[in-house]
């Protein structure tokens, strides 16, 4: 994709991001997650059995009277005395360890009565405070911590807006090291309610734009501030730049958000570009000058976070990172660069974050298209990293975003179960950018719009997109009662109610559109606070999406767990029924059976559309669903009938759980088979053995359970013809479940269970 010309400072990490690349949540199937998942254990392990007896990491017993203390992962000195503690509480938070873990507790209450005086000690307590519960207690402790680290800035001369070593009146040391720790407690001071004046930003700002090499890398410190010339590096640029994407939040978000250019940044501009040029010096064994490679890792993750790029510089930083790491992890579980500035615990801690927070759930994209008019895609770079970092407040989740091209395709956007176009002119795209969002949301994904600053022209081309995307679809208000509405922030208790159009497929969502109130306008300044609702409607929509427990699990995208594939032995055809009604509302469902079914039962599935009549005939097995009324005629009726007479099996199930539909086929059948009943199949059925069901594994889904209760047994009804099972029936949903789709709306089998029972059904019957 021909990257558009776009003023701001994410243009040089959108001329970074590829059509082709891919994320770690696309690419790393079970296998690699285990391997992941293993190696953070194995890292948890080694820091809980390397404490001390007073349950901390200290090497020391108490802090010294002097001294300023190079690292907090050393313990020579005073000035870094409790830095090791932090480090290993904040590590192992974000690798999921609960603040209530007993192995824990003792940790965490050395590191609230402690007196910390270091910059690095300080900025990494601050940022394992952020991640407690915030009582008042906690705020408390935040408070003091941030003003603390406040005195040590450095006031004067060429590190003014940097920070030294530790807290003191008058310094003039710094370097850009202690910087990027220092920055990072402050922000996570911000993150937790601390307000931070605006000068502060702006003068962190400035020092980090006036240290910046003539490259555009940085040193460690400014080439005009040493007697030797340190070297520009990887770490130090990741640092300086994931520092001026924290700073850009405070300094410039609220520029130009409706006059079509977006902030600019240069220097950051500049950064991303030197750090993608260099990241053949990341995750690598070779030592060089100033080049700590744990220490530049949590850097770049920090980078790869706050821009929410999958790639830098043609590379995937998170996937290069785990390779590198998982190679190199000892057999206790620690990692260890060799060299004597860092430490084997301190690499260890650097790890397990990068390992951590790089396996966080993918919440939403934002999506990169061509952009003829102003404003365009991106003219609030930070809209939707601010969003998804207030979801994960409200839902306790680390959430990822990610900005993906439209180009890169559908299985690009199946990283993220929300995709957000963003804008203010007409939508203007080719027929296969078009094919990719339509594909996109047929397996499961959905598509929300927003009008920024109520543009008419998006708000019209983007309705105009969704029908010509979907025919026979219409974008329809979204009701009161809509389940969008009703899940964790209940729409009667927004002050404003935002209004939303959908386009659905009578089952689920497809595309939504936010056509005027613009709530991006409140993401991308922070302010989502004092307008709730703007995050809170997000919020309803991710969960109405993929659900809060599939999120925290990392079960997205589905479609990706079975991408491997195998020749299959045999194929089995289906006949997929027309008739008048929504006859095909999942098109994509026996898509990505067939694909599962190849990967794991060895044989093939040809699902193929069918008229109900003599088209029947090349057929053993056919699947009628529909949305809603079918409309059968007596001649269809009698085609089914004749069709399981003959002896083939009939699959039947209501799409969605559709009532309308299920009371009227309930009908058909008695009308087609008058002298059998539906019965419910028992649990030693083929069936069920056949898939490898027991009597307790199959899940439904929570529309489903607070229908019938926490039922764990199939509901499966067959009307058997000469000793022989003719109709399968599912009251519950079987369709939605094929396509992967895990919207709250639906009343069924989740999706694992409905491939499970389909798979069953198809293998049985053979």
């Amino acid at each position: 994709m021909q990257t558009q010309s776009v003023s701001g400072f994410l243009r040089s990490a959108i001329a970074l991001t590829t059509i082709l690349f891919f994320m770690m949540s696309n690419r790393v199937v079970a296998a690699d997650r285990v391997a992941t998942d293993n190696a953070i254990r194995l890292a948890q392990d080694y820091l809980f059995k390397n404490k001390t007896d007073d349950g901390n990491w200290e090497l020391i017993p108490a802090r010294l009277p002097t001294g300023a203390g190079p690292f907090a992962g050393q313990n020579t000195r005073s000035g870094q005395f409790g830095g090791r503690t932090a480090m290993a509480v904040y590590a192992l938070l974000c690798s999921g360890v609960s603040p209530t873990d007993p192995r824990l507790v003792p940790a965490i209450e050395f590191m609230k009565k402690t007196d910390y005086t270091g910059v690095y000690s300080g900025g990494f307590r601050l940022q394992a405070l952020a991640r407690l519960p915030m009582t008042d207690e906690v705020k408390s402790l935040i408070k003091r911590d941030y003003e603390m680290i406040l005195n040590a800035v450095v006031s004067e001369g060429d590190g003014k807006g940097h920070f030294d070593y530790v807290t003191a009146s008058g310094r003039k040391s710094y370097s850009h090291s202690r910087s990027q720790y220092g920055i990072l407690g402050i922000w996570a001071a911000a993150q937790s309610g601390i307000e931070v004046r605006p000068q502060i930003w702006k003068l962190i700002e400035e020092a980090w734009i006036r240290n910046q090499d003539i490259s555009g890398g940085w040193t460690y410190t400014s080439q005009a501030d040493n007697s030797k010339k340190h070297a520009v590096t990887p770490g130090m640029t990741a640092a300086a730049v994931s520092s001026l994407f924290i700073t850009a939040d405070y300094t410039r978000n609220s520029e130009a958000l409706c006059n079509g250019n977006p902030p600019n940044l240069p220097a950051l501009d500049k950064g991303l570009q030197w750090l993608g040029d260099n990241m053949k010096n990341v995750a690598m064994n070779e030592n060089f000058d100033r080049s700590f490679h744990f220490v530049s890792l949590y850097a770049v993750e920090r980078v790869g976070l706050a821009s929410g790029l999958a790639e830098i510089g043609g590379v995937d930083w998170f996937e290069k990172g785990r390779t590198w790491l998982l190679s190199r992890q000892r057999k206790e579980g620690s990692w260890s660069s060799g060299n004597s500035v860092t430490t084997e615990f301190g690499d260890t801690c650097f790890a397990l974050m990068f390992l951590s927070r790089g396996t966080s759930p993918m919440a939403m994209a934002k999506l990169e298209y061509p952009s003829a008019q102003k404003p365009s895609w991106n003219q609030r770079p930070r809209d939707v990293a601010n969003l998804a970092r207030w979801i994960g407040k409200q839902v306790e989740l680390e959430l990822r975003w990610q900005i993906i091209p439209i180009d890169a395709g559908a299985d690009r956007l199946l990283a993220s179960p929300v995709v957000i176009m963003t804008g203010g002119g007409e939508i203007k795209l080719s027929d296969a950018q078009k094919i990719t969002l339509k594909d996109y949301a047929k397996r499961g994904g959905l598509i929300v719009g927003n009008a920024d600053c109520g543009s008419r022209p998006f708000a019209v081309s983007f309705k105009k997109l969704g029908e010509e995307l979907f025919p026979g679809r219409e974008f329809e208000e979204l009701p009161v009662g809509h389940p969008i509405y009703r899940q964790q922030f209940p729409r009667e208790s927004w002050k404003r109610k935002p209004g939303v159009s959908g386009i659905s497929n009578g089952i689920r969502e497809l595309m939504l559109l936010i056509p005027q109130s613009d709530p991006g306008k409140s993401w991308q300044t922070q302010n989502i606070d004092q307008l709730p609702e703007s995050g809170e409607l997000m919020a309803n929509v991710l969960m109405y999406t993929v659900g809060r427990e599939r999120l925290a699990s990392r079960q997205w995208p589905l479609w990706e767990t079975h991408a491997a594939e195998s020749a299959a032995g045999k194929t089995i055809k289906v006949a997929r029924l027309k008739h008048a009604g929504n006859f095909d509302p999942e098109p994509a469902g026996w898509a990505r059976l067939n694909k599962i079914a190849r990967a794991t039962a060895k044989f093939g599935v040809e699902a193929t559309q069918v008229d109900i009549g003599n088209d029947l005939i090349d057929y053993k097995i056919a699947h009628l669903t529909s949305v809603g009324k079918a409309g059968l005629t007596p001649e269809q009726t009698k085609a089914l009938a004749d069709f399981v007479k003959a002896g083939g099996l009939l699959i039947i199930d209501a799409a969605g759980g559709d009532s309308e539909f299920a009371g009227e086929i309930e009908g058909v059948l008695k009308t087609a088979f008058a002298a059998q009943n539906l019965k419910q199949l028992t649990p030693d059925a083929a069936i069920y053995k056949a898939a490898s069901l027991g009597a307790d594994s199959i899940r439904y889904r929570l529309a489903t359970t607070k229908r019938i209760g926490a039922s764990r047994t199939p509901r499966l009804q067959a009307i058997e013809i000469d000793g022989r099972v003719g109709v399968i029936y599912s009251r519950e949903d079987l369709s939605a479940g094929l396509t992967g789709s895990t919207a709250a709306s639906i009343d069924g089998y989740e999706p694992e269970s409905a491939v499970k029972l389909m798979l069953g059904i198809l293998i049985g019957s053979n």
